[in-house]
Parts: C-alpha cells; structure tokens; sequence
C-alpha cells in the first residue's frame, strides 16, 4: 500500500475531510488531495506531523497494514495538536520594572495541558536561590494558578520582578531567598508560580511583551 492510499484510508477511517486534515496540517487542501494520489511525496517531518494527528507511529505510512485504528473526532485531534504545537513564550530579565518589558530573549515550548494560557519566561539574575536556580537560568511561570507553600514564585518587590520562595506556615505568609524574608504586602505582589525550570532559549529581536504585572 503507498503512502498516499495510506494517508487516505487512515482520514477516512477517522471520519475527517481533506480539508479538515490539510486545516490540521497547516496546508491547502489540494495538498493533501496530491498526497493521497501519490503525486506529491511527503517528507519525512509531514509524515511526522501526519502521525501526529492520526495518533499512530510515522512507520504505519511505510507499512502495509489493513488493521483498523482508533477514531477520534476532528476537534478531540484540534485539542491535542493545540497542545503539541510549540507557542513562543517571551523571556524578561529579572529586576526589570513592572510595566511594558521588553523581551530579552524568547523560548518554545510545547505547553502540556495541565498548564494556563498566560505564561511568561523570567531570566534569573543572581545566585540567591542556588543551589535550585543559577544566575542566568530560564523559568516558566504560570500565571493562572495560586502559590502553595514552597513553591517558587514570580513576584514584584519595590516595583520590580523578582523570583523567590514563597511560604506559607500556620497562616503567616511571606517570600524568601537565601539572603533572608520579604513580607507579603498584598495579593498584587505575587504574580504566578514557577512550573518549568531550566529552559533554553533563541535569541530574536523586536519581540515586545505588553502583558502588566
């Protein structure tokens, strides 16, 4: 069985139109249409990309198998490719003042689901969490869920961000480092929890982040 008759059997066993699978792919759906008559040889990351969506092994494009595959609807593949799709989070310096900062550098990542919508990458400056954070380490912070005691933080002290542990101990709360305690003010000085530590990061130019803390 060629790839093309491969591509099409698989589509049709899910119920999906070529167009819905080309929407998927990010193609046209005349794409698709030379795909699956084999006039058009995909390369080997569209075939990645197509077992992706079709929730099977690259390998099944190069077999010739007839067994039958599981079925998932249009928007159950949208859901999961949403998730795999790598989305470009912009990375600021810690210390930089509150408002409209500029991006230092940028990372993707493919955002699992357990994770919000509003994420932001935080550089570390200084070494007042090592061993756990050194200076120049990336992090991602969710900004959509609530600190627990322990957790490391993004919050703003004198009016500029920072990372530090937060600590919650019989209803006292206040923020740390190895330098020593910040009281906590207001709920307004903690802005999201850290969830990914140790990111590498592309350096790109003209990215500006307009989110406000």
């Amino acid at each position: 069985m060629k790839i093309g008759q491969v591509l099409k059997r698989l589509r049709e066993e899910q119920g999906l139109s070529q167009s819905q699978v080309a929407r998927l792919l990010g193609v046209d759906r005349a794409y698709i249409n030379l795909l699956e008559k084999d006039r058009r040889g995909p390369s080997a990351d569209t075939v990645r990309r197509l077992a992706e969506i079709f929730n099977v092994s690259p390998q099944v494009f190069y077999e010739r198998s007839e067994r039958a595959l599981p079925s998932r609807s249009f928007n159950q593949i949208w859901e999961e490719l949403e998730v795999l799709r790598p989305v470009a989070i912009p990375i600021v310096a810690e210390g930089s003042a509150g408002d409209g900062m500029e991006p230092v550098d940028y990372a993707y990542w493919a955002r699992p689901k357990v994770a919000g919508k509003n994420i932001v990458g935080i550089q570390v400056s200084g070494d007042c969490l090592e061993p756990e954070l050194s200076h120049g380490d990336v992090v991602f912070v969710d900004m959509d869920i609530a600190p627990e005691d322990g957790d490391l933080v993004l919050c703003t002290v004198d009016g500029k961000v920072a990372i530090k542990r937060y600590r919650e101990v019989n209803g006292e709360r206040w923020l740390e480092n190895k330098f020593g305690r910040v009281e906590i003010e207001s709920e307004a000085d903690i802005k999201g929890v850290v969830i990914e530590k140790n990111i590498k990061v592309r350096r790109r130019k003209n990215l500006v982040l307009n989110w406000q803390i």
